[in-house]
Protein backbone atom coordinates (compact mmCIF):
# COMPACT_ATOMS: atom_id res chain seq x y z
CA UNK A 1 0.00 0.00 0.00
CA UNK A 2 1.38 3.40 -1.06
CA UNK A 3 1.38 5.85 1.78
CA UNK A 4 0.46 9.52 1.48
CA UNK A 5 4.08 10.71 1.50
CA UNK A 6 5.02 8.40 -1.38
CA UNK A 7 2.02 9.61 -3.38
CA UNK A 8 3.01 13.24 -2.81
CA UNK A 9 6.62 12.53 -3.80
CA UNK A 10 5.53 10.82 -7.03
CA UNK A 11 3.50 13.80 -8.23
CA UNK A 12 4.88 16.05 -10.92
CA UNK A 13 6.07 19.41 -9.59
CA UNK A 14 3.24 21.24 -11.30
CA UNK A 15 0.68 19.06 -9.51
CA UNK A 16 1.98 20.00 -6.08
CA UNK A 17 0.63 22.98 -4.15
CA UNK A 18 3.85 24.97 -4.47
CA UNK A 19 4.07 24.17 -8.19
CA UNK A 20 0.54 25.43 -8.76
CA UNK A 21 1.39 28.56 -6.74
CA UNK A 22 4.49 29.23 -8.87
CA UNK A 23 2.51 28.71 -12.07
CA UNK A 24 -0.09 31.22 -10.91
CA UNK A 25 2.59 33.80 -10.13
CA UNK A 26 4.36 33.18 -13.45
CA UNK A 27 1.08 33.43 -15.39
CA UNK A 28 0.18 36.67 -13.65
CA UNK A 29 3.62 38.13 -14.37
CA UNK A 30 3.28 37.22 -18.04
CA UNK A 31 -0.14 38.81 -18.30
CA UNK A 32 0.77 42.05 -16.54
CA UNK A 33 4.16 42.19 -18.23
CA UNK A 34 2.52 41.76 -21.61
CA UNK A 35 0.04 44.53 -20.89
CA UNK A 36 2.85 46.86 -19.78
CA UNK A 37 5.00 46.14 -22.83
CA UNK A 38 2.05 46.55 -25.18
CA UNK A 39 1.05 49.88 -23.64
CA UNK A 40 4.63 51.15 -23.57
CA UNK A 41 5.33 50.45 -27.23
CA UNK A 42 1.84 51.51 -28.34
CA UNK A 43 2.06 54.90 -26.68
CA UNK A 44 5.71 55.34 -27.64
CA UNK A 45 4.81 54.77 -31.31
CA UNK A 46 1.82 57.07 -31.08
CA UNK A 47 3.81 59.87 -29.51
CA UNK A 48 6.50 59.56 -32.18
CA UNK A 49 3.75 60.01 -34.79
CA UNK A 50 2.44 63.03 -32.92
CA UNK A 51 -0.91 61.33 -32.32
CA UNK A 52 -0.84 61.17 -28.55
CA UNK A 53 -3.06 63.65 -26.73
CA UNK A 54 -2.61 64.05 -22.99
CA UNK A 55 -5.63 64.12 -20.71
CA UNK A 56 -5.73 67.69 -19.39
CA UNK A 57 -8.51 66.77 -16.97
CA UNK A 58 -5.96 64.84 -14.86
CA UNK A 59 -3.52 67.69 -14.32
CA UNK A 60 -1.69 67.72 -11.01
CA UNK A 61 0.68 70.20 -9.42
CA UNK A 62 4.24 68.91 -9.34
CA UNK A 63 6.15 72.17 -9.57
CA UNK A 64 8.72 72.79 -6.87
CA UNK A 65 10.67 75.82 -5.76
CA UNK A 66 13.89 73.95 -5.01
CA UNK A 67 14.44 72.39 -8.45
CA UNK A 68 16.32 74.21 -11.24
CA UNK A 69 14.34 75.72 -14.09
CA UNK A 70 15.00 77.57 -17.29
CA UNK A 71 12.69 79.81 -19.30
CA UNK A 72 9.85 82.10 -18.27
CA UNK A 73 9.22 83.12 -14.66
CA UNK A 74 5.46 83.24 -15.29
CA UNK A 75 4.92 80.76 -18.10
CA UNK A 76 1.93 79.72 -20.13
CA UNK A 77 3.29 76.17 -20.21
CA UNK A 78 5.39 74.42 -17.57
CA UNK A 79 7.29 71.30 -18.60
CA UNK A 80 8.61 69.18 -15.73
CA UNK A 81 11.19 66.59 -16.75
CA UNK A 82 12.14 63.63 -14.59
CA UNK A 83 15.60 62.85 -15.93
CA UNK A 84 18.67 60.68 -15.45
CA UNK A 85 22.14 61.92 -16.41
CA UNK A 86 23.21 58.45 -17.54
CA UNK A 87 20.10 57.88 -19.66
CA UNK A 88 20.81 57.97 -23.44
CA UNK A 89 17.24 59.07 -24.19
CA UNK A 90 17.61 62.04 -21.85
CA UNK A 91 20.76 62.98 -23.71
CA UNK A 92 18.90 62.70 -27.01
CA UNK A 93 16.27 65.08 -25.63
CA UNK A 94 18.69 67.87 -24.68
CA UNK A 95 18.76 69.62 -28.09
CA UNK A 96 14.97 69.31 -28.34
CA UNK A 97 14.44 71.09 -25.04
CA UNK A 98 17.08 73.68 -25.95
CA UNK A 99 15.18 74.43 -29.16
CA UNK A 100 11.97 74.86 -27.17
CA UNK A 101 13.62 77.41 -24.89
CA UNK A 102 15.19 79.15 -27.89
CA UNK A 103 11.83 79.56 -29.63
CA UNK A 104 9.37 79.70 -26.71
CA UNK A 105 11.51 80.84 -23.78
CA UNK A 106 9.18 83.73 -22.94
CA UNK A 107 6.19 81.39 -22.65
CA UNK A 108 7.62 78.09 -21.44
CA UNK A 109 9.36 77.05 -18.24
CA UNK A 110 11.28 73.77 -18.06
CA UNK A 111 11.93 72.28 -14.60
CA UNK A 112 14.41 69.44 -14.12
CA UNK A 113 13.79 66.84 -11.43
CA UNK A 114 16.11 63.94 -10.66
CA UNK A 115 15.11 60.36 -11.39
CA UNK A 116 18.37 58.36 -11.38
CA UNK A 117 18.01 54.68 -12.25
CA UNK A 118 19.89 53.21 -9.31
CA UNK A 119 20.04 49.73 -10.83
CA UNK A 120 20.90 50.22 -14.51
CA UNK A 121 22.83 53.48 -14.24
CA UNK A 122 25.38 53.25 -11.42
CA UNK A 123 26.82 56.73 -12.11
CA UNK A 124 23.49 58.55 -12.32
CA UNK A 125 23.13 59.30 -8.60
CA UNK A 126 26.59 60.85 -8.21
CA UNK A 127 26.05 62.87 -11.38
CA UNK A 128 22.76 64.16 -9.98
CA UNK A 129 24.46 65.16 -6.73
CA UNK A 130 27.19 66.97 -8.68
CA UNK A 131 24.61 68.84 -10.78
CA UNK A 132 22.83 69.96 -7.62
CA UNK A 133 26.13 71.22 -6.23
CA UNK A 134 26.63 73.20 -9.44
CA UNK A 135 23.11 74.54 -9.06
CA UNK A 136 24.10 75.85 -5.64
CA UNK A 137 26.50 78.16 -7.46
CA UNK A 138 24.00 79.11 -10.16
CA UNK A 139 25.46 76.97 -12.96
CA UNK A 140 23.08 74.03 -13.13
CA UNK A 141 22.11 74.20 -16.78
CA UNK A 142 25.67 74.62 -18.01
CA UNK A 143 26.72 71.68 -15.85
CA UNK A 144 23.65 69.72 -16.99
CA UNK A 145 24.60 70.16 -20.65
CA UNK A 146 28.23 69.16 -20.04
CA UNK A 147 27.21 66.03 -18.13
CA UNK A 148 25.19 64.88 -21.12
CA UNK A 149 27.93 65.89 -23.55
CA UNK A 150 30.44 63.71 -21.68
CA UNK A 151 27.93 61.07 -20.60
CA UNK A 152 30.21 58.17 -21.50
CA UNK A 153 32.87 59.50 -19.08
CA UNK A 154 30.82 59.94 -15.92
CA UNK A 155 33.19 59.60 -12.95
CA UNK A 156 34.54 61.59 -10.01
CA UNK A 157 37.34 63.06 -12.10
CA UNK A 158 34.86 64.36 -14.68
CA UNK A 159 32.64 65.99 -12.07
CA UNK A 160 35.58 68.01 -10.77
CA UNK A 161 36.87 68.80 -14.26
CA UNK A 162 33.49 70.18 -15.31
CA UNK A 163 33.34 72.31 -12.17
CA UNK A 164 36.76 73.73 -12.98
CA UNK A 165 35.70 74.38 -16.58
CA UNK A 166 32.71 76.39 -15.37
CA UNK A 167 34.82 78.35 -12.89
CA UNK A 168 33.03 77.09 -9.79
CA UNK A 169 34.38 77.57 -6.29
CA UNK A 170 36.12 74.19 -6.04
CA UNK A 171 36.37 74.06 -2.27
CA UNK A 172 32.64 74.67 -1.99
CA UNK A 173 31.86 72.25 -4.81
CA UNK A 174 33.98 69.34 -3.52
CA UNK A 175 32.69 69.79 0.03
CA UNK A 176 29.14 69.73 -1.30
CA UNK A 177 29.72 66.63 -3.43
CA UNK A 178 31.78 64.66 -0.89
CA UNK A 179 29.18 65.24 1.84
CA UNK A 180 26.30 64.23 -0.47
CA UNK A 181 24.63 67.45 0.56
CA UNK A 182 21.72 67.04 -1.83
CA UNK A 183 21.11 63.32 -1.40
CA UNK A 184 17.77 63.88 0.34
CA UNK A 185 16.74 66.30 -2.41
CA UNK A 186 17.49 63.71 -5.09
CA UNK A 187 15.75 60.97 -3.10
CA UNK A 188 12.68 63.16 -2.68
CA UNK A 189 12.48 63.71 -6.45
CA UNK A 190 12.90 59.99 -7.07
CA UNK A 191 10.25 59.08 -4.51
CA UNK A 192 7.75 61.59 -5.86
CA UNK A 193 8.41 60.48 -9.41
CA UNK A 194 7.61 56.88 -8.45
CA UNK A 195 4.43 58.04 -6.71
CA UNK A 196 3.45 59.94 -9.86
CA UNK A 197 3.84 56.82 -11.99
CA UNK A 198 7.21 57.61 -13.57
CA UNK A 199 8.68 54.34 -14.85
CA UNK A 200 11.43 55.50 -17.20
CA UNK A 201 13.34 58.53 -18.34
CA UNK A 202 12.83 61.04 -19.61
CA UNK A 203 9.25 61.44 -18.42
CA UNK A 204 7.55 64.79 -18.93
CA UNK A 205 4.60 66.49 -17.31
CA UNK A 206 3.13 69.37 -19.30
CA UNK A 207 1.07 71.66 -17.08
CA UNK A 208 0.72 68.66 -14.79
CA UNK A 209 -0.36 66.16 -17.44
CA UNK A 210 1.89 63.09 -17.67
CA UNK A 211 3.23 61.87 -21.00
CA UNK A 212 4.60 58.36 -21.67
CA UNK A 213 8.32 58.09 -21.01
CA UNK A 214 10.71 58.48 -23.91
CA UNK A 215 11.98 61.06 -26.37
CA UNK A 216 9.25 63.51 -27.34
CA UNK A 217 9.67 65.04 -30.81
CA UNK A 218 10.00 68.82 -30.98
CA UNK A 219 6.93 69.03 -33.23
CA UNK A 220 4.81 67.27 -30.62
CA UNK A 221 5.89 69.73 -27.95
CA UNK A 222 5.01 72.63 -30.28
CA UNK A 223 1.52 71.20 -30.90
CA UNK A 224 0.93 70.97 -27.16
CA UNK A 225 2.27 74.46 -26.53
CA UNK A 226 -0.01 75.89 -29.20
CA UNK A 227 -2.99 73.99 -27.79
CA UNK A 228 -2.47 75.45 -24.32
CA UNK A 229 -2.07 78.91 -25.81
CA UNK A 230 -5.37 78.51 -27.64
CA UNK A 231 -7.09 77.36 -24.45
CA UNK A 232 -5.92 80.56 -22.77
CA UNK A 233 -6.87 82.70 -25.74
CA UNK A 234 -3.26 83.68 -26.48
Amino acid sequence: MVNENQTEASRKWYNRWWGIFLLLIFSGALIFGGIFIYNYFYYYEEIQKGNYQEDTTKSISIETKDDPFIGAENPVITIVEFGDFECPYCRESVPILSKIIENYGTEVKIIFRDFPNLISHPSALKAALAANCANEQGRFWQYHDLLFEYQSDLADTLYNDLAVTLGLDMEKFTTCLDSQKYLVEVQDDLREGINLGVEGTPTYFINGSKLPSGVIPYETFVEMINKYKELRGL
